[in-house]
């Protein structure tokens, strides 16, 4: 082999652990975010404290009514959670988005709520549209 050849497949493993590198070290989104989350009603503020292992995401939702959990994922820059409200109707929303920097945005949308009769509609039917919501990192002061 000569030394081109070498020197092109070491530049194409290198592009390649470089890749591998990016997909093992997901987008650090871990610690508190101010989030505006629009629902039926309106908007909500919210906060979400989020807790990252590699490309698993768990953590809490905090509203005016309290805490709520919520578990899920990161993939490249794209986000996504499901957080579970307990409650004589428990449901869950499914909040998904982009992560560019210091902010997300994304659309949210209310799962398993059939039985619940929480996201009924006015004719009666179970309504789960998309709801736009964002989040700003919270940075604390060193």
């Amino acid at each position: 082999m000569n030394r081109r050849m070498r020197v092109v497949i070491l530049f194409l493993l290198l592009i390649a652990n470089i890749s591998l590198c990016a997909e093992a070290n997901p987008i650090h989104v871990q610690g508190k975010w101010q989030a505006s989350w629009t629902a039926r009603l309106g908007s909500e503020p919210v906060m979400l404290e989020l807790k990252q292992h590699g490309t698993k995401l768990s953590g809490k939702l905090l509203r005016a009514s309290g805490a709520a959990p919520l578990s899920g994922v990161i993939d490249g820059k794209e986000i996504s959670f499901v957080v579970n409200f307990a409650g004589s109707k428990p449901y869950s929303i499914l909040f998904k988005g982009s992560v560019e920097g210091d902010s997300i945005k994304g659309t949210s949308q209310a799962q398993n709520v059939g039985a619940s009769g929480a996201y009924l509609g006015h004719g009666g039917e179970i309504v789960q549209p998309d709801h736009p919501w964002t989040a700003t990192r919270v940075r604390v002061d060193q």
